[in-house]
């Protein structure tokens, strides 16, 4: 690839600066002439500084997927990265259309995967340690919207009054799940084309905001790290993807919250500790030997706030 330019589609990177910069830096590596692009929906976002924006169609769109295409054809893209649910979803439905598409799981996995009531059947079926559903009567629990992202509209139920005001007035589907005090991991994994997990890096989510976490400490657990090469076998997922559980403080069970098949917004963490997703990705879509990295450094990692500004 050297001094041929090799150009990434972002969909929806919005704020992810230091995502795109750990892509620098990895084609730096690599020797590679890389060029960026993001997908957004005005261009007005902070990653402009790095990425040429494309203004596009939202994620509801019914011409989403054609103007995407249109994009990678008209702007010669060799890689897709999604940065949200919905990007994802259309990223798969792509990705029989397209070789930059590719590095994503299969359409029917990642609608499994961003359906909860689906994914809680798919885990129950499967005997994957998904957390409970709460019964009729059981209280406190969690009620979480089935098609949603980021920890929105999750929302903690306390009383069986409490429960039937909620029903009464909610405007979309939800399911209930047992209340789980205790610790929640996070888990950065990347699978090749040629379906070899890569990486597998858990970390502790100690403090988040709006979903992602912006105090976040890799650690070693091998258990965890077991459970989500099951989970990923088991799934037959491709590409990166973001597996997070919850441990029980009080009888230490750990259970899995949610899969997300793409790159989570606390993937810095486990890049900066060893974990060089963003090597890895371009070098499967450059058809190089992807590294396999078994383990990295115990960091913790803080995010804080910029501003970038606009006339």
């Amino acid at each position: 690839m050297k001094n041929q330019l090799f150009s990434i589609l972002f969909l929806g990177a919005g704020k992810r600066v230091s995502l795109l910069k750990s892509f620098i830096k990895a084609s730096k590596k690599l020797d590679i002439n890389l060029k960026m692009y993001s997908y957004e929906l005005d261009t007005y976002q902070p990653i402009a500084k790095l990425a040429k924006i494309i203004v596009g169609e939202k994620w509801s769109s019914i011409n989403l997927e054609n103007d995407i295409l249109k994009v990678i054809k008209k702007h010669k893209i060799n890689l897709l990265v999604s940065n949200s649910d919905p990007a994802t979803l259309c990223h798969s439905k792509l990705s029989n259309i397209h070789n930059a598409a590719k590095n994503v799981s299969p359409i029917d996995k990642v609608n499994t995967c961003l359906s909860k009531d689906i994914f809680q059947e798919y885990c129950e079926l499967n005997f994957l340690p998904i957390i409970p559903k709460a019964e009729e009567y059981e209280f406190p629990c969690f009620a979480k919207p089935v098609i949603g992202s980021a920890s929105k509209g999750i929302r903690l139920i306390l009383t069986k009054d409490e429960k039937k005001a909620f029903l009464k007035n909610k405007t979309e589907n939800f399911i209930f799940q047992k209340y789980i005090d205790g610790t929640e991991y996070t888990v950065d994994a990347y699978i090749s084309n040629a379906k070899k997990i890569c990486v597998i890096s858990p970390r502790i989510r100690l403090s988040t905001s709006g979903g992602e976490s912006v105090i976040s400490q890799t650690i070693d657990n091998e258990y965890i790290v077991k459970t989500s090469k099951y989970i990923i076998n088991k799934l037959d997922l491709i590409g990166p993807v973001t597996i997070q559980f919850i441990q029980d403080k009080f009888n230490k069970q750990i259970y899995l919250m949610e899969v997300n098949p793409r790159l989570g917004g606390g993937v810095l963490a486990s890049i900066q500790s060893g974990f060089d997703i963003p090597k890895i990705m371009l070098q499967d879509a450059t058809n190089q030997k992807t590294d396999l990295v078994l383990k990295g450094k115990k960091i913790l990692m803080k995010r804080y706030f910029m501003e970038e500004y606009y006339e």
